[in-house]
């Protein structure tokens, strides 16, 4: 009898903590927006992107630094491919290039996940043997990533290029428009105005008599 009521006793209290679990994760849930949690810091950058104006500034700085950025990238890859250089030295340049590649997907991954507020993955240890090894020349060479990195400045440099060139002709036109409306505007003001005796008098309050009277002054000799 005695354990049967302390084995129930004992289920009780555990339900009850489990109760209290429960109850607390979800307050920690609720009051996530107000806390320093990790939830708190995953619910300011869902606010932050779905932000219009937020998501257009990020865009537009990504926009504008991946064209310098992709130059560098996109003439040091020339090189590599196309040194000019004797052949063994051209063959270790290559393939220094294929290694590299490695560090370059690092940082544009950062620099995406950073500007544009993503999650992407970056794979760490691409290559597994040494650089001065044959198997590190086979796997340098043959390594899918690094070819993929490749394709990827070629293709992000054309599109940089021509995003970098739309991004102008839109600056341009909405300057263009702003000068020309305030040009308008001040041209408009001023002739809205005569100088007569002397004095600045808009057209409307200029009496019609004294309109015709300086018409015929200037029609007699």
């Amino acid at each position: 009898m005695y354990g049967f009521i302390g084995g129930h006793s004992s289920d009780s209290s555990d339900e009850t903590r489990e109760i209290d679990k429960r109850s607390t994760s979800e307050q920690k849930h609720l009051l996530a927006p107000y806390l320093n949690t990790k939830l708190s810091d995953d619910y300011w950058v869902m606010k932050t992107t779905t932000n219009p104006l937020a998501r257009w500034m990020r865009s537009f700085v990504y926009e504008l630094s991946s064209f310098f950025v992709l130059i560098v990238l996109f003439a040091g890859t020339l090189f590599g491919l196309s040194s000019g250089a004797i052949l063994p030295l051209a063959v270790l340049i290559f393939l220094g290039l294929l290694t590299i590649m490695e560090k370059v997907a690092i940082f544009e991954i950062n620099r995406v996940n950073k500007i544009l507020r993503t999650d992407f993955q970056i794979v760490p240890n691409w290559f597994s043997t040494p650089f001065f090894s044959w198997d590190g020349l086979k796997e340098r060479v043959t390594s899918l990533r690094s070819w993929m990195a490749i394709v990827y400045i070629f293709v992000a440099f054309f599109w940089s290029v021509l995003g970098f060139i739309v991004t102008l002709i839109g600056i341009s036109g909405i300057l263009s428009l702003l000068i020309s409306v305030g040009l308008v505007a001040f041209i408009n003001i001023n002739r809205s105005f005569e100088i007569v005796d002397g004095a600045d008098k808009s057209p409307a309050q200029v009496p019609n008599w004294l309109k015709a009277s300086n018409l015929v002054q200037r029609c007699l000799p």
